[in-house]
């Protein structure tokens, strides 16, 4: 009988920038004066705030080094290198990087030479996407070692919006909850079946994308923007969330009483 083994994370390495600023810093940054109680409904106190010479692929490179530095695999044995980051913001003045994309900046810079690299897009789901491509890759025998990343910078987001923002339900209010980091995780195949992801599945609504869009403003004083329909991505969520949930729940064996923690996005 073949024994299963699921994935385990064997390091982790994380980057957060030195530079903070507070809700109520963000706030009295806006052009109008905004009342909605942010703090209070998204429990978000402050944020950290990449500093002027950070930018996309220098938070993913320090998250990549702390990784590294804490794990036991050598850059040459990383099989698979996946990149989940969003933001494209390489450089000052909005300089977006497309090509060579970051994970084959990463691969060159850190000597990933065995590894398959590769990108993708999925915005917050990004790094559980990438996850559980890898995860399949280990299942499936063909990777030993896989490594995820992301350097998200998105705070430029929020300054827009503090231009911009003009009411309390102004649909760019959520861009004043971002924040930017750096997250690296080392994947393997764990020991046995009683540590390591238990269950990953994912589905896809993609026909409600449009509640949530981010790219360049129509105004004059430029930059990045999103705007997002919150109570119609609220009802989403709930709806469909909720019983994706349930399904990978049954799919487990597991009863909803037998959690203690359930983190929501």
């Amino acid at each position: 009988m073949t024994t299963t083994r699921n994935t385990v994370i064997e390091s982790v390495g994380v980057y957060l920038p030195a530079r903070t600023m507070s809700t109520r810093e963000v706030l009295d940054g806006c052009r109008t004066t905004i009342r909605f109680p942010l703090e209070r409904i998204t429990g978000i106190k402050s944020r950290h705030v990449a500093g002027d010479t950070e930018f996309s692929i220098d938070l993913a490179k320090k998250s990549v080094a702390e990784c590294l530095a804490k794990s036991t695999v050598p850059p040459d044995h990383v099989d698979l290198l996946i990149c989940s980051n969003i933001s494209r913001f390489d450089g000052p003045n909005f300089w977006v990087s497309y090509e060579p994309n970051t994970s084959v900046k990463l691969k060159k810079h850190f000597g990933f030479d065995n590894a398959l690299a590769f990108d993708v897009g999925s915005a917050c789901s990004g790094m559980f996407v990438a996850i559980q491509i890898v995860d399949a890759f280990i299942k499936a025998g063909m990777i030993r070692s896989g490594l995820v990343v992301s350097g998200e910078y998105i705070s430029n987001l929020a300054r827009t919006a503090q231009l911009e923002i003009a009411s309390n339900m102004d649909p760019r209010l959520a861009c004043l909850t971002l924040g930017d980091a750096g997250a690296a995780v080392m994947l393997q195949e764990g020991p046995d079946d009683s540590v390591g992801f238990h269950e990953i599945d994912l589905c896809t609504l993609g026909r409600y994308s449009t509640h949530c869009l981010a790219g360049p403003t129509d105004k004059e004083h430029g930059g990045g923007i999103m705007v997002t329909e919150a109570l119609q991505l609220t009802n989403v969520a709930v709806k469909y969330g909720s019983k994706h949930a349930l399904r990978v729940l049954d799919h487990a064996g597991w009863a909803p009483e037998s959690f203690q923690h359930l983190i929501m996005h």
